[in-house]
Order: structure tokens, then C-alpha cells, then sequence
């Protein structure tokens, strides 16, 4: 019997006063997320979870590589590690959200081994992407590229959000 798919939505902490600051919170709400991944794994071993949201955190810092134990290279991965396809796009300088003119990659899907197998007749994983389309990206000004925002500074501006959205693609035969 093909095991069940299981979103589990993130969001990482946003609190003020910098990086390091907010760090020790961002760790602690990867280390709940990896927990829900583990339990849900404890249940069923090939069960197939995506941990999805706004991690606060790019690939590489640590609450996403050690505390949700998420590898980029599919033959790195060891038992219970999760798939990051989108450490690729950061590497490239692709990212979700600008600031200060740097690109992050805080917007991420995360994928448990099952969706790496061969089993086609169910959900597999085929490939990521960043939704970065000229639409959503800010027209004219100082932010020009950047993530056409809904608000700035307390006013409308008409956009979508200050992040470009993110999804991947699963594929499975019938």
C-alpha cells in the first residue's frame, strides 16, 4: 500500500534585533518541526512528509542543515534526512526575498527520502522551483526586481508579497 503524503507547514521566527539574536528561536522551531517529521516517521518509515514555509533561514545556516537535518545532495542523504532541493537556487544567487540588495532563500519545501524512490506508482518528486515571474517582481524605483510588495512603509502598493513564492513538482504514473 503506496504510504500518504503530509504537509507540515513552517514558519520560522521573525523576531527583532538582528540574526543572532532571533537565531536560538528559529533553532527551536526547526527542532519542533524535525520533531513532528520524526514522529510521523516513527509511525510509518516511508511515510512522505513536506515540511513547507517561510524558514527565516536560508539553506545553509544551521537550524535548516543541523536541526532539520536537510541535505542538498540526494546521494548525501543518510536514514531520516530531508531533501532540500532548493539549495541549488541559493548557490546560484536565486532567492525569495531581497534585503539590502542581498537575495535570501528563507522559502523552502523540504522532502523525506520516500519521495527520492522509484516507486512510480506513487508520488515522487521531480523538481523545485522559484515563482519569480516579471509580475511579481516590483516594476520601476530602488527596489526594481525585488518582490513586488502588497504594503511599504504603512502604504498599499498594489504587489503580491515581499517574498516570491516556491513549490515543487511530484509525479507519479497511472
Amino acid at each position: 500500500m503506496a504510504s500518504k503524503c503530509t504537509l507540515l507547514f513552517f514558519t520560522g521566527h521573525h523576531g527583532r534585533g538582528g540574526e543572532a539574536r532571533s537565531r536560538p528561536l528559529r533553532i527551536g522551531a526547526a527542532e519542533v518541526a524535525r520533531g513532528v517529521v520524526d514522529s510521523l516517521k516513527a509511525i510509518d518509515p516511508e511515510a512522505k512528509v513536506i515540511v513547507m514555509g517561510d524558514f527565516n533561514d536560508d539553506p545553509t545556516n544551521v537550524s535548516v542543515k543541523k536541526y532539520m537535518s536537510a541535505k542538498w545532495d540526494k546521494d548525501d542523504l543518510q536514514e531520516g534526512d530531508l531533501y532540500n532541493p532548493f539549495r541549488e537556487f541559493h548557490a546560484r544567487g536565486i532567492g525569495t526575498l531581497a534585503w539590502r540588495d542581498s537575495w535570501n532563500l528563507f522559502d523552502m519545501l523540504l522532502l523525506t527520502q520516500p519521495f527520492l524512490d522509484d516507486d512510480r506508482t506513487s508520488w515522487r518528486y521531480h523538481r523545485a522551483e522559484v515563482f519569480n515571474r516579471p509580475f511579481l517582481r516590483q516594476p520601476s524605483g530602488r527596489f526594481k526586481g525585488y518582490p513586488y510588495r502588497s504594503y511599504g512603509g504603512g502604504v498599499y502598493l498594489g504587489g503580491y508579497s515581499d517574498h516570491f513564492p516556491v513549490y515543487v513538482f511530484l509525479i507519479r504514473e497511472l
